[in-house]
């Protein structure tokens, strides 16, 4: 097959065309003007590739310089050609001769420009490893909490009710006490008591009279007709406690006093009936005892609501700034027949709840405006500590202490200036010279000396390990 060139033909394109072709024997026609095919090179690149793809090569072409180059190249070119060419080499005139050896030499040169290229190109580089210098820290950070948006502003309301037993007791009285009194009139006329009037003992235990008595005044004693002595008027009356219950039963002569008369009074015999039953009832130990229940329970009962809200959020809740209020709705009055006594109370919680990775990067945001400027931190060692709630004029804000490791900042176009041509035994010394450089070290290179020229240097720098 035959295949024309033309003179802006690429190396590629010629290679290309050739491997696209079926057959075995290929004849390539060159132009009277070679353009790239003058360059050596490529034709001993044509050779190479055809013998690749199993091709036989001719080129047929009236140009000397291309003949020639063809040949040294180990390709075969056209019979007839090639005796026209060595007739026409004979003909040619100095000014060709010179001109040829003009392109000839600017062809050496641009090879060997090629050549040194590839070789400093081609040349393995150096690498090195550099470990950045670290520092540990420990900072306290303040945080608004209204600007925080790791944090989230949490209000719960519940009613919380605690029972006690009762403990109080109540004497209640169930039975009057009854019993009789004997009134004494020391006057002459007789006196009429009404049903009702109230007679007492000394510890002023009141009875009243059940019945209307009439009390006879003084009656003289005779014997055989001579008066002998006074007899005061007497009477027997009914009576019953005013109050029922045991207190009413008093014993004999116990009742001495008699309201609004003047007779003497006595009871000659004990009263008697009065009962008493005892209640359970509410006492303000009781009370007392329910509130302090309300108030141990009521942190309790807010977070365990609160927890619940917050369940599946990444939210946790920030114990330090839990607030409870209590506002009491109700309890048992005092005294009042029960068997438990409550207490009951409107509870409400206040507080904040943290997304602890929202505020692990606000930290690290916050710790780039304190660390030092040639320093970055290394987020995997970064541990928050303790939290505590303060109140500041603008309101309130989150104090935070944090420890961490941070890392210095290397600069490969630094190290590299530093170590290019230094001998690799003091890469020691030149990393401890270093600030931002913990240590250096090569990777499989058995050289003394590292290159000079930083071309030829790769560095590589490592995270630090901790």
């Amino acid at each position: 097959m035959t295949i024309w060139l033309q003179p802006e033909d690429e190396l590629n394109t010629i290679i290309h065309r050739i491997q696209a072709t079926s057959d075995a024997e290929v004849t390539l026609v060159v132009p009277g003007e070679g353009g790239v095919l003058r360059d050596p090179v490529a034709w001993g690149t044509v050779a190479q590739y055809a013998e690749r793809f199993g091709k036989q090569v001719m080129v047929d072409t009236e140009d000397p310089v291309v003949r020639e180059l063809v040949l040294k190249a180990g390709l075969s070119v056209a019979g007839e050609e090639l005796a026209a060419a060595a007739g026409e080499k004979e003909d040619h005139d100095k000014a060709s001769r010179t001109r040829t050896m003009v392109e000839r030499l600017s062809v050496v040169l641009l090879i060997a420009a090629a050549c040194l290229a590839l070789i400093y190109f081609a040349l393995p580089k150096v690498t090195l490893i550099v470990t950045p210098a670290v520092a540990p820290f420990q900072h306290v950070l303040n945080f608004p909490l209204a600007g925080l948006e790791a944090a989230q502003a949490l209000e719960v309301e519940l009613t919380l009710v605690r029972r006690t037993p009762a403990t109080g007791q109540k004497v209640l009285g169930t039975a009057h006490a009854v019993g009789e009194v004997v009134l004494i009139n020391q006057k002459a006329e007789s006196v009429l008591v009404p049903r009702g009037t109230v007679v007492s003992t000394a510890s002023e235990t009141p009875f009243q009279i059940t019945t209307d008595v009439e009390v006879p005044g003084v009656e003289t004693q005779y014997f055989m007709g001579i008066p002998v002595g006074i007899q005061a008027g007497q009477a027997v009356a009914p009576i019953k406690a005013v109050a029922p219950g045991s207190a009413g039963n008093v014993a004999e002569g116990r009742v001495v006093y008699i309201a609004g008369f003047d007779l003497d009074v006595r009871n000659p015999e004990p009263t008697r009936g009065g009962a008493d039953t005892v209640l359970q009832v509410s006492s303000e130990d009781d009370l007392a005892r329910a509130r302090h229940m309300v108030e141990r329970d009521a942190e309790q009962a807010i977070l365990s609501k609160l927890s619940e809200e917050l369940t599946g959020s990444p939210y946790k809740l920030l114990s330090g700034t839990l607030e409870i209020e209590l506002e009491w709705e109700g309890h048992t009055p005092l005294g009042e027949e029960t068997e438990d006594v409550f207490a009951a109370a409107k509870v409400r919680g206040r507080g904040y709840a943290l997304d602890e990775g929202q505020l692990a990067r606000e930290v690290e945001q916050g710790l780039a405006a304190v660390l030092p400027p040639d320093h970055i931190l290394l987020p995997h060692t970064l541990q928050l500590g303790d939290v505590e709630l303060g109140m500041a004029s603008t309101g309130p804000f989150l104090q935070l202490t944090v420890e961490g490791t941070s890392r210095a900042v290397v600069r490969a176009e630094e190290v590299a200036d530093r170590i290019a041509g230094s001998a690799v035994a003091d890469l020691g010394s030149i990393a401890e010279d270093m600030p931002a450089v913990g240590a250096l070290h090569v990777v499989d290179y058995a050289g003394e000396y590292l290159p000079r020229l930083k071309r030829l240097l790769s560095i590589e720098v490592q995270e630090p390990v901790l």
